[in-house]
């Protein structure tokens, strides 16, 4: 798993990079640096993965307009009470090393990538409604990702002088373009062998729900969790390269320093 450990820093670095393009003095925007430590079970859908879960430290940003966490940059270009839209950057941690799996030996490596866009939310009685379309910005798997999501804790909330607990239900689906799918789950000709035929995946729609909590322990540590349910579609499981299983579940745990 090299190479995907490779994309993860290299995005990573991205991310800080644009971070510190994006950054405004401090009596302009006023914002909050955190180092977070997140531990996440690599749940990937491959046959007989090298599925053990890995340890990331990432940068974090809080502000008015920018906001910073593991996997993505947005920057609010219209912002009210209720209603937000953003500019958004997200890491995208898919991918395998042929190395990743017997099943995976012949294959050529699939890359992580870093996809940009957009996403526009919308603060209701009942929870929090989003909507996000993204596009491939490396052009590893050239498709286009779009997600509405409702409920949840969109961005952990800051520290208000008492110790606190939150939790949230989500729920939703994500729409994977055909390029996007069928780079990842799809089996090119000069990949076939007598246990792997040749497949080619369409789009997918993915539904998911799922728990996430945040905790303020102090005013420089918090701790955030996501708990998720995902059940994919026959273009992803029919895949010579993953299990029958249409289910799975993920498991994120993370904690912060602010400083």
């Amino acid at each position: 798993m090299a190479s995907y450990f490779k994309n993860i820093i290299t995005i990573t670095t991205f991310l800080i990079l644009l971070n510190s393009l994006n950054a405004y003095p401090e009596d302009i925007f006023p914002g909050r640096f955190g180092i977070g430590v997140k531990v996440e079970n690599d749940a990937q859908h491959y046959k007989q993965f090298d599925n053990d879960a890995y340890i990331l430290v990432f940068p974090q940003y809080r502000g008015e307009k920018l906001n910073m966490n593991y996997n993505s940059l947005s920057y609010s270009v219209i912002k009210t009470g209720e209603y937000n839209f953003e500019l958004l950057g997200k890491s995208l941690y898919y991918g395998y090393e042929n190395s990743d799996s017997p099943r995976l030996e012949g294959m050529k490596d699939r890359d992580a990538s870093i996809e940009a866009g957009a996403r526009a939310s919308l603060k209701t009685d009942y929870g929090l409604l989003s909507l996000h379309a993204l596009t491939d910005m490396l052009r590893n798997h050239n498709g286009q990702e779009v997600e509405l999501r409702f409920g949840g804790l969109f961005y952990a909330d800051k520290w208000r002088g008492r110790q606190e607990f939150n939790v949230g239900l989500f729920g939703g689906m994500r729409w994977q373009s055909k390029d996007m799918v069928d780079y990842y789950y799809g089996v090119n000709k000069s990949e076939v062998r007598n246990d792997r035929k040749e497949y080619h995946a369409g789009s997918a729609v993915i539904p998911f729900a799922g728990v996430q909590l945040n905790s303020w322990f102090s005013e420089h540590i918090s701790v955030d969790g996501e708990l998720k349910y995902e059940r994919f579609p026959d273009s992803i499981t029919n895949s010579p390269l993953t299990s029958a299983s249409k289910n799975e579940i993920k498991a994120i745990i993370g904690l912060t320093y602010w400083f």
